[in-house]
């Protein structure tokens, strides 16, 4: 039977490529506000302007910049939405299928929202993040305006510098790896908060064990914590820091044991199924991989993969029909293909 830990640590790596998704949806709407942006400050005559005329501008690319942003909050916001809710039912589905708890409790969805925008992650809550996304820009924006105004920047070599280039990029593309931060700890948050909604309807979990990523990429905060036991509801959780991939998996008396002497990730992977070895890295590197000629550090997972959240789901219905053999695993996978 498939343990609490294994369908945890596979379902995080499948998160991860919904993060990577996710990302992509936001940056493609973020693209015409950087055109608007670059257009307003190229047709204005920035050289020959007075200094209240240099506020006018600023005060009008505030304006266009906060209206930018508000489809793409809206959109991160469905998005979250939805992702908590799903992880919310994948919560409980997976406490019952793992045979972890007997009588499953399943967290509202009302209970999972309120308790991802109600609780801070990184010193600020979710609608304090959304607020900093165009607050962020706009102050680059009006930084960069003023001090090529000051330098006699043409108006438009300056939009050139703002919006950047492959080459070169610009400070929109600061604002991009700001969007791109908040998303992937966005989700993790919401990850965090919805598994804990469950496990306070299910009294037998009365602890959470930290799993970190172990590889290159993880941070010196998530390889301490990685294996640490906190009471449900108590001590630290993911997101440790921006961009986090920790997850926590569920502990009771049963499974307690077993968890204090866990493999790390590089055990775990070893122990799967060639199958899952190469969904997660890919087949050519899924056969180094278990001809010893790469280990886990140089690779996590492959680079490119992305899902939308039909096709997590319809992932997660593959991994349960690879253990149960579900039936309707092959109705999941044809919807998440629509």
């Amino acid at each position: 039977m498939t343990t609490a830990y294994d369908a945890s640590v596979r379902h995080a790596v499948y998160v991860e490529r919904l993060k990577a998704r996710a990302v992509r949806d936001v940056l493609e709407l973020l693209e015409p506000l950087g055109d608007d942006i670059f257009t307003t400050i190229a047709k204005s005559d920035l050289e020959n302007m007075t200094r209240r005329e240099v506020q006018s501008l600023v005060a009008r690319l505030n304006r266009l910049i906060r209206a930018g942003y508000e489809p793409v909050i809206e959109e991160i916001d469905e998005m979250l939405r939805e992702f908590g809710f799903y992880e919310g039912g994948w919560n409980s589905d997976m406490l019952r299928r793992t045979g972890l708890v007997v009588d499953v409790g399943v967290a509202s969805d009302a209970d999972i929202w309120a308790a991802v925008t109600s609780n801070p992650f990184e010193g600020r809550f979710l609608r304090d993040w959304y607020r900093g996304l165009s607050e962020g820009t706009a102050r680059r924006v009006r930084e960069a305006l003023i001090q090529g105004y000051a330098d006699g920047v043409g108006a438009v070599e300056l939009a050139r510098q703002i919006r950047g280039t492959r080459a070169n990029p610009g400070i929109l593309a600061t604002s991009a790896r700001g969007a791109e931060t908040m998303v992937r700890t966005a989700y993790n948050h919401t990850a965090t908060e919805a598994r804990r909604e469950t496990y306070r309807q299910n009294p037998t979990i009365k602890y959470e064990q930290w799993v970190s990523v172990l590889d290159h990429r993880t941070t010196p905060i998530c390889q301490s914590r990685d294996g640490n036991f906190y009471p449900v509801g108590e001590g630290p959780r993911p997101p440790a820091h921006p961009a986090c991939r920790s997850t926590m998996v569920p502990v009771t008396n049963r499974n307690r044991a077993r968890l204090e002497n866990r493999q790390t990730y590089n055990g775990w992977l070893r122990a799967q199924s060639a199958a899952t070895q190469d969904d997660i890295l890919g087949p050519t590197k899924g056969r180094l991989y278990r001809k010893g000629d790469l280990t886990v550090d140089r690779f996590v997972n492959r680079a490119g993969e992305e899902y939308t959240l039909k096709q997590l789901r319809a992932k997660d219905a593959e991994a349960w029909e690879e253990t149960y053999g579900d039936a309707t695993v092959n109705e999941a996978i044809q919807e998440a293909s629509k």
